[in-house]
């Protein structure tokens, strides 16, 4: 069997003077209407709305319809803002996760580099990008979000910024702080003489030695340390 190509018109939105009329884009255009595209409906174009439409070539905006602002080669911003509202193109200082700061770049630009736009106009020079946090281990495998010089202070080792102490595997422990072994108490990955004297210093009283979590350490903390024990 042979096909004969068949010449389909295709229709959409087409926006006339605040109406909306479902038509080809040729009728559309000898209306001096704007169309909206093939397949587009009038359900889902609002020709009434209109929105800050920023042009890249100058940096001005003009107040137009979504559509409008398209076809004009424009960039669309939030429907129901004006251009009083809108700052186009803004360009400003980024913080960057490590605490660093990058100047003159956009919103866009910041967001992939997981930074924080500090808004347009400003720079780095008056802008005071937060410490970054990370990872920070104790010796018992605990794990808090803080900041390198915190993590030095209470002496915990710093796993660097934008880590955190998520538990993955559900091990009871931080990946960043890895595998810890229950009675290693100075955290050099041994189980010795070290140890236990640390461990003797904390009987009876809570804290890291108290390794099965009943607020004391007693003679089971002890057994849990022993299992562990590498001499």
């Amino acid at each position: 069997m042979t096909w004969t190509p068949i010449d389909c018109v295709t229709v959409g939105a087409c926006c006339v003077d605040g109406d909306c009329l479902n038509l080809d884009e040729a009728t559309c255009q000898q209306a001096d209407g704007v169309y909206a595209g093939n397949g587009t409906t009038c359900g889902e174009v609002d020709c009434d709305a209109s929105a800050p439409c920023c042009f890249e070539a100058t940096g001005g905006c003009v107040d137009l319809d979504p559509v409008s602002c398209a076809f004009a080669g424009g960039v669309v911003g939030t429907t129901g803002d004006t251009c009083a509202q809108t700052t186009c193109f803004p360009i400003g200082a980024c913080c960057l996760p490590d605490g660093a700061c990058v100047d003159g770049v956009s919103p866009d630009a910041c967001s992939v580099e997981d930074g924080v736009f500090q808004g347009d106009g400003t720079t780095c020079g008056s802008t005071d990008c937060p410490e970054p946090v990370g990872a920070a281990c104790f010796p018992n495998g605990f794990c808090l979000s803080l900041t390198e010089a915190e993590a030095a202070a209470a002496g915990a080792d710093w796993k660097g910024p934008g880590t955190d102490c998520s538990d993955g595997n559900g091990d009871g422990v931080s990946d960043a702080c890895g595998e810890v072994i229950p009675g290693d108490f100075n955290g050099d990955g041994l189980v010795n003489g070290i140890d236990l004297g640390i461990f003797l210093v904390g009987w009876g009283q809570p804290g890291t030695t108290d390794l099965d979590g009943n607020d004391t350490t007693d003679g089971v903390d002890l057994g849990i340390m022993l299992v562990s024990w590498t001499g």
